[in-house]
């Protein structure tokens, strides 16, 4: 191991980057919770898996939209978007049509039936959100907000794109030896 790493490796030593205070496991961890919560409803009410509901959510927020947007929306991959459109699709709580505009393209909305267990499932979400934002007075939630917003732009930044973890470690070594 060459200096330059080692001044790295003491860096990363920080306990602020243990795991517990990892920003994205603290992420995956609330997201998780927030999810499981709801996880009884949409599965056993609507049939609904949690990719389902996701797409079904940006759907109803923002239609009409294209998938290549739900996919932006949600960070999914384009297959992944396609498949789970599909079985919404088959289901009957999304409608697939071409673009009147560009032919070539799909433009998706809801049907009554994603309309109504839209607005189910998200009323409850709605609920469940705000009990949960209780926590923070009205100062702390628009600072977390804020923040939210930088560490949004900040991993769009830094983690667009396969291997991009890769450019991150390069830049840090770089920067370490200078």
């Amino acid at each position: 191991m060459n200096r330059a790493e080692r001044s790295l490796d003491r860096s990363l030593d920080d306990a602020s980057l243990n795991l517990e205070n990892r920003p994205a496991r603290r992420f995956i961890v609330l997201a998780k919770l927030c999810t499981r919560s709801l996880a009884d409803m949409y599965k056993k009410k609507y049939k609904l898996t949690t990719t389902g509901w996701e797409i079904l959510a940006i759907v109803g927020r923002y239609e009409p939209i294209f998938p290549i947007q739900v996919g932006q929306e949600t960070t999914m991959e384009s297959d992944r978007v396609s498949r789970t459109v599909e079985q919404l699709v088959e289901k009957g709580f999304v409608n697939r049509r071409s673009d009147s505009v560009d032919r070539r393209r799909v433009v998706l909305r809801l049907t009554a039936k994603g309309r109504s267990a839209y607005h189910d499932i998200d009323r409850v979400r709605r609920i469940l959100d705000s009990e949960l934002l209780k926590a923070l007075d009205d100062e702390e939630r628009a600072a977390f907000f804020s923040i939210m917003d930088k560490l949004g732009s900040r991993a769009q930044q830094l983690l667009s794109g396969k291997n991009a973890w890769k450019q991150i470690v390069a830049d840090a070594s770089r920067a370490v030896d200078h």
